[in-house]
């Protein structure tokens, strides 16, 4: 069976240097065995920054937030999207737009799932602006897709509210 190729990046500050040694596990016990290729390389040594470590809390917020943001309870969703917000103000103190950017179309889908358009609204508006910033057109594209549903359902609720108007005011005869 054909999978795709899925390209995980991910960022570690090693305290001590040695030998050190990366495992990779199912996100579950029942997921069947396979084999992984792992390519791994080394960006950059040296002491790490204040900076990286924000990265790298960043990252763990975001990789926290992920495995329930797709959960069936309103509890769950809301404590992923508390999550999310924490890894977006920590990818704002590090400086690193690209990481803003994932995190506020992440957190659109969240708020547009729950019904809560104008926050999807703003957290889309926000990163098409960091898109345009450091030039990256296919999230922009991607991002103006995204506006353009999420209007799409506020439009078809100006709609129903209407619609409903109508139905009151023939109703009392006005």
């Amino acid at each position: 069976m054909f999978r795709p190729v899925q390209t995980q990046i991910f960022s570690l500050i090693a305290e001590a240097s040695g030998t050190h040694r990366l495992e990779v596990f199912a996100p579950n016990k029942e997921a069947t065995s396979e084999r992984y290729k792992v390519k791994a390389q080394i960006k950059d040594q040296r002491p790490a920054t204040p900076r990286d470590r924000t990265r790298i809390e960043a990252e763990r917020a975001e990789s926290v937030a992920a495995r329930t943001s797709d959960s069936a309870t309103l509890e769950q969703r809301r404590q992923a999207i508390s999550n999310y917000e924490r890894a977006l103000a920590l990818w704002r103190e590090s400086g690193e737009r690209r990481g803003d950017l994932g995190v506020l179309q992440i957190l659109g889908n969240q708020y547009s799932q729950l019904g809560e358009l104008q926050i999807a609204l703003n957290n889309n508006s926000q990163a098409i602006q960091i898109a345009l910033s450091i030039g990256d057109r296919y999230q922009e594209a991607n991002l103006l897709v995204g506006l353009g549903s999420l209007h799409t359902v506020a439009l078809l609720q100006i709609v129903f509210y209407f619609a409903r108007f109508v139905i009151i005011l023939r109703s009392i005869n006005l």
